[in-house]
């Protein structure tokens, strides 16, 4: 009975960061429901867009995941980590930026995939919208790391 108003904190602290979490994993799901309603050719193709962006994307976010652990650790030791802000944004940028270029370099591999070539002109569109929103993902994820580091996950 004692743990209660902890589980209240830690559930209060972490379910901004959940739905984050699950809005990240849901980017092209809508992509899919709307292509779905729209045509079978539509759909195949960013199914298969969806699969070429979205490791190059999970490894972006998965490196940018380290920053709040690290950030947090400098908290506990009594550091301000405010100064950090700028750096964090810098690296989910450069982070961003490669791997929106990956997406892009990864356009030149579709011929060697064997799709039929309507799909492929529709897969080629897609990842290059794809890969400039992995750029605005990645700021949005350095930013977001950032102020959970300062267990600011919900604005007061």
């Amino acid at each position: 009975m004692s743990r209660l108003p902890y589980l209240k904190d830690l559930l209060i602290f972490s379910l901004p960061i959940i739905f984050g979490h699950v809005g990240i994993m849901l980017i092209g799901t809508g992509d899919m429901l709307i292509a779905g309603h729209f045509s079978r050719e539509a759909l195949a193709a960013i199914g298969l867009a969806i699969s070429i962006s979205n490791p190059i994307m999970m490894l972006a976010l998965g490196l940018l995941f380290s920053v709040s652990p690290i950030l947090a650790q400098k908290r506990g030791r009594g550091e301000d980590i405010s100064p950090y802000f700028f750096s964090v944004l810098l690296y989910g940028g450069v982070v961003g930026l490669i791997g929106s270029i990956l997406t892009l370099l990864s356009i030149y591999l579709l011929p060697y995939f064997g799709y039929a070539e309507n799909l492929t002109a529709l897969i080629r569109e897609y990842l290059i919208i794809t890969a400039f929103s992995i750029l605005g993902v990645s700021l949005y994820q350095a930013v977001k790391e950032f102020f959970q580091a300062k267990e600011k996950a919900i604005a007061a």
